[in-house]
């Protein structure tokens, strides 16, 4: 997949079935600043989601 959206929108039977997890992966690297806070922000997510970073 090239961006996450609803499995209902594959346009195949399979994906319109599929019942269970799927795992997606991104990375990127911040430099960071001293001093500095940072906020992720999600624009689109879909059901539920579990998020890790930096492993924690």
């Amino acid at each position: 997949m090239e961006a996450i959206h609803p499995w209902i929108t594959q346009g195949d039977s399979s994906s319109d079935d599929f019942s269970g997890q799927a795992n997606y992966t991104s990375n990127f690297e911040l430099e960071k600043n001293v001093g500095k806070r940072y906020l992720l922000q999600i624009n689109q997510m879909y059901e539920s989601a579990k998020i890790w970073i930096n492993d924690e």
